[in-house]
């Protein structure tokens, strides 16, 4: 059960954060605006693998998987993939916008 609390302590606030970033965006100057989403980032970044790291040792996605299909080790992978996908993506995306930014 910890797994999963920590899971919703970590992805909780990244939604929450976000939401409220984007929603508020224009009130912020460009500076603040960028060492927000780099924060934002950072945590997305770490909370990932702690994720990862703490359901493979507590053995959740064994627990999962104990009806007979390995969908709970399945459902672990997917969310690395997912993980890799959002750090891979958001990143490019906030490396996009600091190069325009310091060009201006």
């Amino acid at each position: 059960m910890l797994p999963i609390l920590v899971t919703l302590l970590i992805t909780t606030p990244i939604l929450v954060l976000g939401v409220w970033l984007y929603l508020h965006r224009h009130r912020f100057a460009p500076s603040v605006r960028s060492v927000l989403a780099i924060a934002v980032y950072l945590f997305i970044f770490l909370g990932g693998p702690v994720i990862y790291v703490l359901w493979k040792r507590k053995g959740v996605a064994a627990e999962l998987a104990v009806g007979g299909d390995a969908s709970g080790v399945k459902m672990l992978h997917n969310l690395v993939v997912l993980w890799l996908a959002g750090v891979i993506g958001i990143g490019a995306e906030l490396l996009r916008k600091l190069r325009r930014r310091e060009k201006k």
